[in-house]
Order: C-alpha cells, then sequence, then structure tokens
C-alpha cells in the first residue's frame, strides 16, 4: 500500500508533464525550436507567411519522414497544414502561432519538448 501513496504523491516524469491537451480551432503559440509530437493522429496548420518567398521549406519546417505538408495551392489560402501521424514529431525554425484542426472538438494530445534554450525551472 505505502506504494501506492508514493507514486501518487511523486512528481510525474518530464514527459508526461509536457502534454498538451489542445483544443481544435484555439490558436497556440509555437515558439521557434519547440518540438511537437502527436500523442494521436493531428493535423496542424500554421500562417503560410512563415516561409518566405523564395524560402525553402525544409530551412522552415523539420519533421520525421512520415509528415505530411499541404502548402497553399492559391493565392487567397493563407494557411500550411501539418498531418503528424501518432509519434511524428514536427518543429520549426520561427515562431508562429498554430492551430489543430479536427471535425470534433476534442482536444488532441501533443507532447511539447521547449526549444533547447529554453530554461525550465
Amino acid at each position: 500500500m505505502p506504494s501506492f501513496f508514493q507514486r501518487l504523491f511523486q512528481p510525474k516524469p518530464a514527459e508526461e508533464q509536457n502534454v498538451a491537451l489542445q483544443p481544435p480551432g484555439q490558436p497556440f503559440p509555437w515558439p521557434r525550436g519547440a518540438q511537437l509530437t502527436a500523442l494521436e493522429d493531428v493535423t496542424l496548420a500554421i500562417p503560410a507567411a512563415a516561409i518566405a518567398a523564395g524560402e525553402k521549406i525544409g530551412s522552415v519546417i523539420y519533421g520525421d519522414a512520415d509528415l505530411e505538408v499541404r502548402l497553399p495551392t492559391k493565392p487567397s489560402e493563407s494557411l500550411i497544414y501539418l498531418r503528424l501521424k501518432e509519434g511524428s514529431s514536427v518543429s520549426l525554425s520561427k515562431s508562429v502561432q498554430g492551430v489543430v484542426i479536427a471535425d470534433d472538438k476534442i482536444p488532441k494530445r501533443i507532447r511539447v519538448l521547449p526549444p533547447p534554450n529554453e530554461k525550465r525551472g
């Protein structure tokens, strides 16, 4: 029985503390260098302006091989869509406002690893 109470009151591992429940449609700050890992299939959207004219996609978006990127096809489209499968990760070289895209209103579970230069304490 004491082990149950010890586990109950012990601090959670860092990987559990960094899990966000992000509701679809609600913008969130995505700092440059922060790595997001999908704990379930999820689609994220970022402003198309994150990639300047003439800039290479790979210089801004860093992701796993199974990351799907959908760029705007018309001038009227203003978002880039990033589709992550469960366990896939993505980070950006620029700070942006991101948003979860989903047909339902169920918050999506995403692990957030802060930028390497950000100290947590």
